[in-house]
């Protein structure tokens, strides 16, 4: 039932999913990080997050950063940042 005083419905109405969070508080980034989100990735695998049987996947993924100089390094045509 919504509370009439917030226009946001209960907990009980709301379905967020499931997800995952990988992220060093220092913020430098590095290869341990991406490897653990991967494996966060396959652990959330069997609620449906792939493109298998009748359950089609939610376009879920990882999101992280690509090096400008990696970019710059194989598209020639890449602006300054």
């Amino acid at each position: 039932m919504t509370d009439p005083n917030t226009p946001y419905p209960s907990p009980a109405e709301i379905e967020a999913g499931d997800m995952a969070f990988v992220a060093r508080t220092t913020g430098t980034p590095g290869h341990d990080v991406v490897a653990l989100a991967l494996e966060a990735l396959g652990n959330l695998a069997h609620l449906g997050g792939s493109n298998a049987g009748d359950h089609p996947g939610d376009g879920a993924g990882m999101l992280t950063q690509i090096p400008h100089r990696l970019l710059s390094a194989e598209i020639t045509d890449l602006p300054k940042p």
